[in-house]
């Protein structure tokens, strides 16, 4: 899948699984704590929307119930986790 390997090139200090529409699973970055963030997409159109839209799709895609954050404090843990790849 495009956006896991996008990810895993970003992601490099911490990490999460990603779980796409087919239920696969992937790792990205290394995770470093023993029940990392899970983020879990549902719609098969997802998968490309958010390789090259993620600021217009993400927010929509997850108030829709399309993406489901698990194992942290939801979406506020997914933040810290990207300000840090970016910091």
């Amino acid at each position: 899948m495009q956006l896991a390997r996008f990810l895993n090139s970003v992601f490099k200090k911490d990490g999460f699984i990603l779980v796409d529409a087919n239920s696969k699973n992937y790792i990205i970055g290394n995770p470093k704590n023993d029940n990392p963030i899970k983020v879990k997409i549902l719609n098969k159109k997802l998968h490309y929307k958010l390789l090259f839209h993620p600021d217009l799709y993400f927010g929509e895609a997850y108030t829709e119930g399309d993406i489901v954050i698990e194992n942290g404090s939801q979406i506020c843990t997914l933040v810290k986790l990207i300000l840090m790849v970016i910091l």
